[in-house]
């Protein structure tokens, strides 16, 4: 749940980055003109790799990126629920762009090869989402970093004895003297 929250949040400070750097968007029916940013920029990030050149669109999709990365990865506690984040990210941009489709073409909907495109449209989301995780797996690694209690203290003297009278500076398994297994402390 905290991995969608991350998602759905980043998606959003995603969308808003991309309205302020000039995204345009499009008519939509009167009741959904509220939504208006966040379904435009779903058709703008699926489209990430198809506009991928060194102009303004690429630093602009590069800085969203990284933004909705960097968010995801705090809402994320490892390497692979920042892709499991990253997988949420790019159901919840193909999602709405299936939303943008429908709002911008309603015939859409009784078209013949529908199913295709929309199976086509969340591929390629779950594939461009993965950008995110460039800046997410540092932002969880710097996360986990602050939020690490530090590391327990050493214990003053670690010894161990043997019931044949050995004694060890450590925690073998074995005795060396008599070869009896010796019985495992565990530290709590």
């Amino acid at each position: 749940m905290k991995n969608l929250i991350g998602a759905i949040l980043s998606f959003v400070v995603g969308s808003l980055v991309l309205y302020a750097l000039g995204l345009d968007i499009p008519e939509y029916p009167v009741p959904y003109g509220t939504f208006a940013i966040f379904l435009a920029a779903s058709s703008v990030l699926l489209n990430t790799f198809s506009t991928l050149s060194w102009g303004i669109d690429f630093l602009q999709h590069l800085l969203a990126w990284l933004l909705i990365g960097f968010l995801s990865g705090l809402f994320s506690d490892g390497t692979w629920t920042n892709v499991r984040t990253a997988v949420w990210v790019g159901l919840v941009i193909g999602t709405v762009h299936l939303a943008s489709t429908l709002l911008l073409n309603p015939s859409f909907w009784y078209q013949t090869d529908r199913n295709v495109v929309i199976l086509v449209s969340f591929i390629v989301a779950l594939l461009t989402s993965q950008l995110s995780l460039v800046s997410s797996i540092p932002a969880t690694l710097i996360v986990n970093r602050i939020r690490a209690k530090e590391p327990p203290e050493a214990p003053e003297r670690i010894e161990t004895r043997c019931q044949c009278g050995a004694v060890f500076k450590s925690n073998p398994i074995l005795c060396s003297e008599c070869g009896r297994v010796l019985e495992q402390k565990t530290q709590s």
